[in-house]
């Protein structure tokens, strides 16, 4: 859980919203995966599976672009790309 928590957080630094709507998503899906293996077993996990998996591929994404779109190439110190030097 901790590798998904450092995904949202750095997707956060430049897109705050997307990282909100992927860590939702991932607890959505949680949510419907307790709920469908209480109710129809194993096989009742795999919508709230197909969620997660959504998510974490899109958290993943947003990681990379924000990691990517890091501004190295500014002359001044910036502890975060949203800081003001």
């Amino acid at each position: 859980m901790i590798p998904i928590s450092v995904m949202v957080l750095i997707t956060a630094i430049n897109e705050p919203l997307w990282a909100l709507c992927c860590a939702s998503g991932l607890v959505f899906g949680r949510i419907l995966y307790a709920i469908g293996y209480r109710l129809k077993g194993p096989p009742g996990r795999v919508l709230g599976a197909i969620i997660v998996d959504i998510a974490l591929i899109a958290v993943f994404v947003g990681a990379i672009v924000s990691l990517v779109n890091w501004d190295m190439t500014s002359k001044s110190i910036r502890i975060l790309p949203i800081s003001e030097s």
